[in-house]
């Protein structure tokens, strides 16, 4: 019998959750290593909550972005075509956010932020 969540499941929602996941855990080790979160949102919210508030965070934001794009697909009020661009438009953002700031952190980009 075939698992009809798998057989469902937009292999790009797999994808950019799977970002958001490696995303959390590179912060989660260069934290354990004494680095810092260079994202000023994320920052404060690590500082209020430590790791497991920033863990939740990331992945309810990651969540309100694939919910609302499966329920639309799912009701067709969008495309496949649409459905496909929204994700990967989400995954380039993600990744464009993260290796922002990997770059900012990793190679001393001066970050302004006035």
């Amino acid at each position: 019998m075939e698992n009809i969540l798998l057989k469902k499941t937009c292999p790009l929602a797999v994808v950019l959750f799977a970002i958001c996941i490696m995303d959390i855990i590179s912060t989660s080790v260069v934290l354990q290593l004494g680095g810092r979160e260079f994202n000023p949102i994320m920052e404060l919210v690590l500082r209020l909550g430590g790791i497991y508030l920033l863990t939740l965070v990331k992945l309810f934001t990651i969540t309100c972005a694939v919910v609302p794009l499966e329920w639309a697909k799912a009701k067709s009020i969008i495309s496949q075509k649409r459905h496909r661009n929204y994700y990967l438009a989400t995954i380039f953002l993600y990744a464009g956010v993260y290796g922002f700031f990997f770059m900012v952190a990793n190679f001393g980009i001066p970050l302004r932020l006035s």
